[in-house]
C-alpha cells in the first residue's frame, strides 16, 4: 500500500507545474537520501550540472536503494563517479527504448572507473520488456540489476526515472567473470598469463565460455602457446555490443583470425571464415570496465589448431 501511494504521489508530479530535475528530487520524499548527498558541498559540481539546461536523463535511486548500498559520502571520488553513472546526456523516455537491450552512454568518464578507450564514457544497459525497464551494469541478474519503479517524470531540463538499486558501474574483467560464474575462464586466463592484459587493455570484447563449456574440453592438456592461441581467439580488440551485431559480420580477434557472426531469429552464433560452427551466445552484454563479455556455450578452437581434437579424451 505504501509503495502504491508513493507511485501515485510521484506520478502526480507529471501533472503539476514542471520542475527542474533537482526541484523534482527535492519534492519527492522517496529521493530524500539522494538529495541529502547531492546537497553536500563536496558534490556541488554534480548538483550544478543537474541544475543546468541539460537535457539529462537521471536514474534516481530511491531511499531504500541507498540504504541497501550503504553509500559513504566521505568517499567523494567514488560517489561522484556513482552519481555520474546514473545520468545520461539527453532526454530518454522508457517509450524511446527498443525492446531488449539498449546500450546507453552515461556521464561517467573518469579513467579510474572506465577504460573504454579515447575518453569513451561508461555504458549502462537499459533492458526493455513491454512496459518494464531494468538497468544492467554487469551480469544482468540479481544484485547487478535495477528496476525502474517509476518512469518518465518530465522535468524542465530532462526526465527522471526512479530505480530500486544504486548502480556501481562495471568492474574489471576478472571480477565480472567471477561474479558471473565464469571461474574456469578466469583460471585459464591466469594460467596463460593474460590476466593483466584483459584487465588493463582498453576496449575489448570477450566471448567467455561457461564453466560447463570448459569442462567438455581438455584445455589443461594444451601447451602454454596453444592455450594463449585459444584464449586470444575469444577476444576482439574493439567493443561490440549485441545491438551492433549483424548477420555475416566479421570480427578480427587477437589471435589473428576472424570470427563470423550468424544471426537466426534471436539466436546469435559464431563460426570461422570456413563456415565451421564454433559457439552460440548464451548471455550477451555483460558490461565490464574496459568493454563487454558475451557468454558462449563452447570453447572455440582457432583454425590453426583445428586438427587438435580438443575434447575431454583427446590427450
Amino acid at each position: 500500500m505504501r509503495f502504491a501511494l508513493a507511485l501515485i504521489a510521484f506520478a502526480a508530479l507529471a501533472f503539476a507545474q514542471p520542475r527542474s530535475i533537482v526541484e523534482t528530487a527535492v519534492a519527492t520524499p522517496q529521493l530524500s537520501t539522494l538529495v541529502s548527498v547531492l546537497t553536500l558541498p563536496a558534490y556541488a559540481p554534480v548538483l550544478n550540472l543537474l541544475s543546468g539546461n541539460g537535457p539529462f536523463t537521471v536514474f534516481a535511486p530511491n531511499n531504500a536503494a541507498f540504504q541497501q548500498a550503504n553509500i559513504d559520502p566521505n568517499q567523494v571520488a567514488l560517489v561522484t563517479a556513482v552519481l555520474q553513472y546514473h545520468v545520461l546526456a539527453g532526454r530518454v523516455l522508457s517509450t524511446d527504448l527498443a525492446p531488449g537491450a539498449n546500450i546507453a552512454t552515461t556521464l561517467l568518464n573518469n579513467p579510474a572507473y572506465v577504460n573504454l578507450g579515447n575518453g569513451v564514457n561508461a555504458k549502462v544497459n537499459a533492458i526493455r520488456s513491454g512496459n518494464n525497464v531494468q538497468l544492467s551494469w554487469s551480469v544482468p541478474a540479481g544484485t547487478f540489476l535495477a528496476n525502474v519503479v517509476a518512469a518518465n517524470v518530465i522535468c524542465t531540463n530532462g526526465v527522471v526515472h526512479i530505480i530500486d538499486r544504486v548502480m556501481f558501474f562495471p568492474d574489471d574483467v576478472p571480477t565480472t567473470a567471477t561474479n558471473g560464474g565464469l571461474t574456469t575462464l578466469v583460471e585459464a586466463v591466469v594460467l596463460a598469463n593474460l590476466a593483466n592484459a584483459v584487465t588493463n587493455t582498453p576496449a575489448l570484447t570477450i566471448f567467455g565460455p561457461t564453466n560447463a563449456a570448459f569442462s567438455n574440453v581438455n584445455w589443461r592438456g594444451l601447451t602454454p602457446a596453444q592455450l594463449v592461441s585459444v584464449l586470444t581467439y575469444h577476444v576482439v580488440p574493439a567493443v561490440v555490443y549485441s545491438t551492433q551485431l549483424s548477420n555475416g559480420q566479421r570480427a578480427p580477434t587477437l589471435n589473428g583470425q576472424q570470427l563470423v557472426v550468424n544471426i537466426v531469429g534471436s539466436s546469435v552464433g559464431l563460426s570461422d571464415t570456413n563456415g565451421r560452427a564454433l559457439a552460440t551466445v548464451a548471455l550477451p552484454n555483460v558490461l565490464t570496465k574496459n568493454g563487454v563479455v558475451h557468454v558462449i556455450d563452447r570453447v572455440m578452437v582457432p583454425p590453426q589448431l583445428e586438427k587438435i581434437q580438443l575434447n575431454a579424451t583427446s590427450f
